[in-house]
């Protein structure tokens, strides 16, 4: 928490106003160009506040942690008055609702405010001595209203538009209150803008104490969560018993068809600042929704009462929780999925601005129509539940109704396990066994596992819940590669782009690589935002895209001769060929049928360099005598790699059905699934036939010592079986790769691993690296002079 130092004047000032997520929306120019870089919020600001009647000069003061500013000779703190430390003064003073004066302006500070997370700031003086320090997050007990809003306007309702980079930011209430106490922050007034330069919009001399802890339990155990015919309680815990009387709760059962419930009244009791609430047994299914009312003792003597969980301030009005049921006892986690009957009807009617049903919009209109539109409803997961945004899932020529494949929306003050939107989709296990197997060869790609979906008052049903391509996911996929590779640099996510492509109708094209023209009024550069959805970094809009299709075609030459030699360069140049040889290679020996027009992305890493992901695995790893050149003059990104680099290809899928996509190399990966072994074991033969034929390699080394269970107390070294080759003459033994896992563990994430050249067939083990008492597996693989390995 924040400090003051006694007798010391300049220690007084303290952080006032912090504006750590602004709305910033993307705009761009009459072509399409971006009009601003919005890569980090280039509209933040921190206020800093003098409350004395003396002038404080800042003269060597310094912001540090989040961000990083000195502050320049001369720069002083007039009695009472604020200064401003901008991410980007010149931006901040263009905003004309602030009307600042740039005297009190300084910046540009170093680095960002944190946004979602928790984050410090911290304001040391001259002397070294830490006058004031801020510790906030933008969850509870802390406002979610300043995390831009809290939510998106289609749960605040607000028009963002209109307040376009300003939004709320987090103020303080009063300057002798705690600086790290949430209940002396509060987000800026809304409707209104922040203030900088100016007073408080939410300053007072009072500062009641906020509800910093809450829980909700069965009475009879105090488990959690609440499960049907179980009587249960709310307790509440506030920061402080100033200027605090009764308190009392709120609650409703939430009826999806209905607006005006019956609101029930129970009073807390307890010692304070600790109080509880008695509920009634509730009907399994039950959306329980409740809040928390206070009264309020001011030092004027005024009493009133407010809303104090959720925080007045806060993007969302009522608590709440799920009754479960009694369900037989199943693997896969458990959702429920509510949506009123008018949503219901509505997404229907959105089925309409569907291209298939003969929908051509006119020039101007939203990318997709109400296509894409969605509708509130409430998700429920392990007792929890979740306001989110809802619509049916799927391309052109598979959404329908009947599917019960919808994607969901989580608001940013209440993502669930990190997730800011989830698929749950009626797909086929082959499309979790494809994302994982593109997870274990380093792409960012989704997690996917299976889940029983309740919709409605429908029974059962078994989807697959899927992470969305966003930059959650590719942050994700960055994280790791970091901590695989900690040597390196973190790598950026990039910009992303799904193909969902159709018809020459209107904005609508074919989403094979095709280049676009104008077509009925529409532009090339707005044609592309319908056909290739951006799946993270809008700001930058299509002209990255656009560019990349441009000299893609300028180097390919018109159809049907391709200009291979000066492709070729262009690729080299541009494009990560190593890669995107890689996942061509992948779906290719997955038996791809159907990445023509979707189901694949193209992405513009962050060193600029272009590849491609995939989507949508349906009806692959059946089909073992599949094409391995299927898409060649249908998907012209494929094409163009199937034209330039076609030998290189064949040795790329040669190696991999021999190596990491071998039913042994599978194992080694964890991706030992019964149909994915049966299925490598079964297109090994055709790949070899349409590629090199035999792959010879060094015999499978045998375990020696210790023997399986043998405790390795006192043994010193792990002996393999000697080397052996399928080839005679057997080129030479190159070098050994060992590893060892741990019981749960896998080969591709080891405890220990080395490659050695002279460590051959025996290594010494590595007893620093294991704990004792530990159940642990080795494995090594030989590797000849021709780097074929076992």
């Amino acid at each position: 928490m924040g400090w003051f130092l006694k007798g010391s004047v300049e220690a007084q000032v303290v952080l006032n106003e912090i504006h750590y997520h602004p709305v910033e929306l993307a705009t761009f120019d009459a072509d399409g160009h971006p009009m601003l870089d919005l890569s980090a919020d280039v509209h933040e600001f921190i206020e800093l506040h003098n409350p004395t009647a003396d002038s404080i000069s800042l003269e060597g003061w310094t912001l540090e942690s989040a961000v990083q500013f000195a502050f320049p000779a001369g720069a002083t703190l007039s009695p009472g008055g604020d200064c401003v430390v901008a991410a980007d003064p010149a931006r901040l003073l263009a905003v004309r609702e602030y009307a600042l004066d740039a005297s009190i302006v300084f910046g540009p500070y170093a680095g960002r405010l944190g946004n979602g997370g928790g984050e410090t700031v911290r304001l040391r003086a001259r002397d070294g001595v830490v006058a004031d320090a801020v510790n906030y997050v933008a969850s509870f007990p802390w406002p979610s209203g300043a995390d831009a809003l809290g939510a998106s306007e289609r749960w605040t309702k607000a028009t963002l538009s209109q307040t376009q980079y300003r939004g709320r930011s987090l103020e303080r209430v009063s300057p002798s209150g705690g600086s790290s106490s949430a209940s002396n922050w509060k987000a800026s007034l809304f409707p209104g803008n922040p203030t900088p330069g100016r007073p408080n919009s939410m300053r007072s001399a009072d500062v009641f104490p906020a509800v910093e802890r809450f829980a909700v339990a069965q009475s009879l155990d105090g488990a959690f969560p609440v499960r049907d015919k179980q009587a249960s309680q709310v307790d509440v815990a506030f920061s402080s018993t100033q200027g605090l009387g009764k308190v009392r709760l709120e609650y409703f059962i939430d009826e999806i068809n209905r607006t005006n419930e019956a609101v029930f009244q129970v009073p807390m009791e307890g010692v304070a600042p600790a109080f509880r609430a008695a509920l009634p047994p509730f009907a399994s299914r039950s959306v329980v929704r409740y809040r928390v009312m206070a009264e309020r003792r001011a030092l004027s003597g005024a009493v009133f009462e407010e809303r104090v969980l959720p925080r007045l301030d806060d993007a969302f009005s009522w608590m709440g929780f799920f009754v479960v049921s009694n369900r037989p006892a199943a693997t896969n986690d458990a959702y429920d999925l509510f949506m009123s009957t008018n949503s219901v009807a509505q997404l229907n009617r959105n089925f309409s601005d569907n291209p298939i049903n003969g929908y051509n919009p006119k020039p101007g209109a939203p990318v997709l129509g109400r296509f894409n539109d969605t509708e509130p409803a409430i998700l429920a997961y392990q007792g929890k539940i979740y306001d989110v945004q809802v619509r049916h899932s799927g391309s052109f020529y598979r959404r329908d109704v009947s599917r019960t494949s919808f994607k969901v929306e989580f608001p940013s003050y209440a993502p669930l396990r990190g997730y800011s939107t989830l698929l749950l989709l009626d797909k086929g296990t082959e499309n979790i066994l494809g994302h994982r197997l593109f997870a274990a060869l380093g792409f960012p790609t989704s997690r996917v596992r299976p889940v029983d979906l309740y919709f409605n008052n429908q029974s059962r049903l078994v989807r697959l819940e899927f992470e969305e391509h966003d930059e959650d996911l590719l942050q994700r996929w960055a994280d790791a590669q970091k901590a695989a590779q900690p040597d390196l640099p973190k790598p950026g996510t990039g910009h992303l782009y799904k193909s969902s492509g159709y018809l020459q109708q209107g904005p609508y094209g074919p989403g094979n690589g095709t280049l676009f023209g104008t077509n009925q009024g529409w532009s090339p550069i707005q044609r592309y935002e319908w056909v290739y959805s951006s799946k993270n970094k809008d700001w930058e809009g299509y002209w990255p895209f656009k560019d990349m299709m441009d000299a893609l075609w300028a180097a390919r030459g018109p159809l049907p001769n391709t200009d291979v030699p000066n492709l070729k360069r262009y690729l080299a140049e541009h494009w990560d060929v190593d890669q995107t040889l890689l996942y061509v290679a992948i779906r290719a020996w997955m038996g791809v049928s159907d990445d023509i027009n979707h189901n694949y992305f193209v992405w513009k890493r962050s060193d600029a360099r272009w590849t491609m992901l995939p989507w949508d695995f349906d009806g692959e790893l059946s089909d073992v005598t599949r094409d391995i050149f299927f898409g060649e003059n249908g998907n012209y990104f494929k094409d163009a790699f199937f034209k330039c680099y076609r030998e290189e290809f064949k040795r790329q899928l040669w190696w991999l059905g021999n190596t990491a996509l071998h039913p042994e190399g599978l194992s080694y990966l964890g991706l030992g699934d019964p149909a994915l072994i049966n299925y490598a074991v079964d297109r090994l033969g055709f790949i070899n036939s349409q590629t090199y034929g035999t792959f010879e390699r060094p015999r499978r080394p045998v375990a020696l010592s210790p023997a399986a269970g043998e405790s390795a107390s006192g043994v010193t070294r792990l002996v393999s079986s000697p080397y052996a080759h399928t080839h005679s003459p057997a080129p030479a033994h190159a070098r050994s790769v060992w590893s060892i896992r741990s019981e749960t563990g896998t080969h591709a994430d080891p405890v220990y691993a080395v490659t050695s050249r002279t460590d051959l067939v025996s290594l010494e083990i590595p007893a620093f690296a294991l704990k004792p008492g530990r159940l642990y597996y080795w494995s090594v693989i030989y590797v000849d002079a021709e780097e074929h390995p076992s």
